[in-house]
């Protein structure tokens, strides 16, 4: 038995983790409570032949952001509407904010909107918060909480965003657990410094799509931890980098 003594963050990747033991043949189940996950001994996995694996939502996310602060839309393929993976939330986040994202057909499809502020809770998606604080600095007065564990990610995520953002003429502060973004207005020509962490650079990249200038990132190549083929990404949607 595991037993979970303190909140449960990220709860989605565990259940992500879950449904892929099923399909094996594991099972595991969680108490009354929520807080403890039986695990029986003995269990054998037994392979289910074919899979399928769905795309990735994390990085969906920087391309959902992407489009709805862009200038067309951007249509994404390859998402599991119903995947486990707790990043798809910020569909609605995205939203709720004003965005016009919505499937047709297979594609899940975000078009140019004009954004509005809110609060939103990360505790369980933390990932995202570097795509989300970009679409926030192009709406109005929004806030994020539940995030300091940002701060013991790649690097601080929090510092570093609210650092990029501000050198680029946001209005943006930390708190212990978030940030307060007061956006809605172009950003500037600015270096930034993308910390060697992946999600900064990429979130910050995407954020050259309401600067009035160039945005000069350093360490471009972080994005190869999770995305490779980011920068060629980035250029067939309009994207300038060089």
């Amino acid at each position: 038995m595991l037993e979970i003594t303190t909140p449960l963050e990220s709860r989605a990747y565990v259940e992500l983790t879950r449904r892929i033991q099923a399909h094996y043949h594991v099972v595991s189940e969680w108490d009354e409570k929520g807080q403890s996950l039986l695990i029986p001994g003995g269990q054998r996995a037994v392979s289910p032949g074919t899979m399928h694996i769905g795309g990735d939502w994390s990085h969906a996310a920087f391309y959902l952001v992407a489009g709805a602060i862009g200038r067309g839309e951007i249509h994404l393929t390859g998402l599991d509407p119903n995947s486990a993976q707790g990043d798809r939330a910020l569909v609605s986040i995205l939203r709720d904010m004003g965005a016009d994202i919505r499937w047709e057909g297979d594609e899940l499809v975000a078009r140019a909107s004009k954004l509005h502020g809110l609060h939103a809770d990360c505790s369980q998606i933390p990932d995202v918060v570097p795509a989300l604080a970009v679409a926030m600095a192009a709406a109005g007065e929004s806030r994020i909480s539940g995030a300091a564990r940002l701060r013991i990610k790649e690097s601080d995520r929090l510092s570093a965003m609210c650092a990029a953002l501000s050198a680029a003429g946001a209005c943006i502060r930390e708190t212990e657990d978030g940030l307060l973004i007061r956006g809605g207005k172009r950003l500037c020509a600015a270096r930034i410094d993308g910390c060697n962490d992946h999600r900064i650079v990429m979130a910050m990249a995407v954020a050259s799509a309401i600067a009035d200038g160039e945005l000069t990132l350093t360490d471009a190549e972080a994005t190869a931890k999770s995305a490779p083929a980011f920068w060629n990404e980035f250029a067939s949607l309009g994207g300038q980098a060089r």
